[in-house]
């Protein structure tokens, strides 16, 4: 074959693949579909040459190795304040890292739970209750109506039109009886 013949065989080959297929003219390409292979994913690609002629081509990539994950973490030892764990992996590789815990405290103060019982001396028309608190003990007003008179800390105090004149001050009884008993009237 001549150089001459080869040549122009060459141009037309480059005239058709390049030119029609948009290469040099920018022809928009995009994805037709992608689809699972074993082993792997399918792309199609699809494009429109100048000469309107659509053109697809495949690509198959390869899906990637499995990774590693954590199978399990455990506390395997401990020595005085330090933890040890163990971290397993599911390609059966381990690793431990340790915890300084901190030392262990000074004990709190005795807890105390307020109590609250029905007075024993209550009728028909008086219904008091019978509340012990860390600071003391109190018995409510009437709760029934009609209160005439409240003892607090076993001193009897007269009340009218149910307003209490009671004085924290003098220490019968504390501020926080004294907000329990105004809930009470109100």
């Amino acid at each position: 074959m001549k150089d001459v013949e080869i040549i122009g065989m060459l141009k037309s080959y480059v005239s058709k693949s390049l030119v029609g297929m948009g290469a040099l003219k920018g022809a928009n390409c995009q994805i037709e579909s992608i689809a699972e292979v074993t082993g792997g994913q399918k792309i199609t690609f699809l494009w429109i040459d100048t000469n309107n002629v659509s053109h697809r081509s495949e690509l198959t990539v390869p899906n990637g190795a499995d990774g590693v994950g954590i199978a399990n973490i455990e506390k395997t030892s401990t020595a005085g304040l330090v933890d040890t764990y163990t971290i397993t992996l599911t390609n059966s590789n381990t690793y431990t890292f340790e915890v300084t815990n901190g030392a262990k405290g000074d004990p709190g103060d005795d807890g105390f739970s307020p109590t609250i019982v029905e007075d024993p001396d209550n009728t028909n028309e008086i219904y008091k209750l019978d509340i012990t608190t860390k600071e003391g003990s109190f018995v409510t007003p009437n709760l029934k109506g009609g209160i005439d008179s409240i003892s607090v800390n076993g001193v009897a105090q007269t009340i009218s039109n149910k307003s209490v004149n009671l004085d924290v001050a003098s220490n019968l009884i504390t501020e926080e009886q004294w907000t329990q008993i105004q809930a009470l009237l109100v």
